[in-house]
């Protein structure tokens, strides 16, 4: 990750050396033996995988999965029907509809 800007990148000085702040990682530094698992949601549209998409009360998602040992790619389409969905908030501990108010 990059600092945006001269204050962001001062703080990050407190804690980092400048070298480790431009430094280069490549896959064998960020990522040790043969077990690594990465995955992805689309959430705007890219070249890799689609972003989200709204159809009437349903969203379709697209997502991405590879597991290095077997080296399969997996790609997931999901439909989330919106009128069921729910999300659970801790301020009250509690499961809220989308479309609640």
């Amino acid at each position: 990750m990059w600092p945006r800007d001269k204050q962001e990148r001062a703080e990050a000085l407190k804690t980092e050396t400048e070298e480790s702040l431009n430094k280069i990682y490549y896959c064998d530094d960020l990522i040790k033996g043969d077990s690594a698992i990465f995955c992805a949601t689309g959430i705007s549209h890219s070249s890799l995988i689609p972003g989200i998409r709204l159809v009437g009360g349903k969203a379709i998602t697209h997502t991405i999965l590879m597991r290095a040992k077997s080296r399969t790619v997996r790609y997931i389409r999901a439909v989330h029907d919106l009128s069921t969905k729910t999300i659970h908030l801790r301020s009250d501990a509690g499961d809220h509809g989308l479309r609640e108010k």
